[in-house]
């Protein structure tokens, strides 16, 4: 359940990358530090049966909360972008197409000619 609620954000956010950015929240913080602590509670040798059940439920509860939150975000700020780019064509009076100026060649100079007619040398 985790790994599949982390890959979606993940979607999630390429989804949602050219218009916006969702920032990680606090509570994805927090599921963070509850699956650290769970995954570490498990790796301890010790006797330690409830307490590390109950921090991975709280783990995995925080994911599921955090992983909704994400999608609520996700679709607002999809939402918003659709209206901002409706609302600016709607504004945006129609124009022509603009064609752009033929293009000419630099003029060409040539060396200076001197009154005897000979190329490169000035006067």
């Amino acid at each position: 359940m985790i790994l599949v609620r982390e890959v979606g954000v993940t979607a999630l956010r390429f989804w949602v990358i050219r218009h916006g950015v969702i920032a990680a929240s606090r509570g994805g913080k927090v599921k963070t530090v509850l699956q650290m602590l769970a995954i570490g509670l498990y790796i301890l040798p010790a006797q330690l049966g409830w307490e590390r059940s109950a921090v991975m439920a709280a783990a995995v509860a925080v994911t599921l909360v955090t992983g909704v939150d994400y999608v609520a975000r996700a679709l607002g700020l999809r939402r918003a972008a659709r209206s901002r780019q409706s609302a600016a064509a709607a504004s945006e009076p129609a124009r022509p197409p603009v064609s752009s100026p033929p293009v000419s060649s630099p003029p060409v100079s040539s060396p200076p000619v001197s009154s005897s007619g000979e190329p490169g040398v000035g006067e």
